[in-house]
């Protein structure tokens, strides 16, 4: 049975729908900064390392669905929700600050945020779509899976234009501090992200998903995560 009102339950999710949307967007949005990041970590003379800055976020993406999934049934879906959203904004602040490690340090930095990013992005889509399953029943459960399935492909397919739209428009001086453009594709997602993180809770604070006894299969996790 519903446990909100349908206004309350129907802006849950699209609020929900935010945080897959900005994870699926991030998925694309760095592929147009990709230029001017390599161009400030010394250029393209190793893009072996660099390409892990696309790629730790892609596999970091995969990586966290499944385990995300089995993690909502064990501790409820909201709450897992809240700390991935944490984590991909935690990721989103590490990566724009990795250009003032330098050059050699700053790329690694920043591989690094990205996984972090991908983790928090990727676990978003299955514990929205837990938290779509426990507001709706029937044929709104069908259709509030199928908004929180697509805010990840628009998000992917609006990520290009997206991080090309900042590099040309965004650029505030910040006193003391000489800001790349590509920076502020990963800044925006902070403040985006928090605010996401609010208004679920103020809508959806008192819901929680049910919890099973079991475990993290922590053998299979790491079989699938290699794989």
């Amino acid at each position: 049975a519903p446990i909100l009102r349908p206004v309350a339950a129907w802006a849950g999710l699209l609020i929900a729908s935010l945080g897959v949307f900005l994870g699926g967007a991030e998925l694309m949005v760095v592929a147009i900064a990709l230029p001017s990041i390599v161009a400030d970590f010394g250029g393209w003379a190793d893009l072996a390392r660099a390409s892990w800055i696309v790629n730790g976020y892609l596999v970091a993406y995969v990586v966290a669905m499944p385990l995300a999934g089995r993690a909502a049934d064990l501790w409820g879906a909201r709450r897992l929700y809240l700390v991935a959203l944490l984590l991909f904004c935690a990721g989103s602040l590490g990566a724009g600050l990795s250009r003032f490690a330098g050059p050699e340090a700053g790329i690694g930095w920043l591989i690094g945020a990205r996984v972090v990013q991908g983790l928090g992005g990727g676990a978003l889509v299955p514990l929205s779509m837990t938290l779509a399953s426990h507001l709706f029943a029937g044929r709104a459960r069908a259709t509030a899976l199928g908004i929180e399935g697509a805010a990840a492909f628009v998000g992917m397919a609006v990520g290009p234009a997206y991080g090309a739209w900042v590099l040309l428009n965004v650029s505030l001086p910040v006193p003391g501090l000489d800001l790349a453009g590509w920076q502020w594709i990963f800044f925006l997602n902070v403040p985006a992200g928090l605010v996401t993180l609010v208004l679920l809770y103020v809508v959806a604070g008192g819901v929680e998903t049910p919890r099973a006894p079991g475990r993290l299969d922590l053998v299979g996790a790491l079989l699938v995560s290699l794989a």
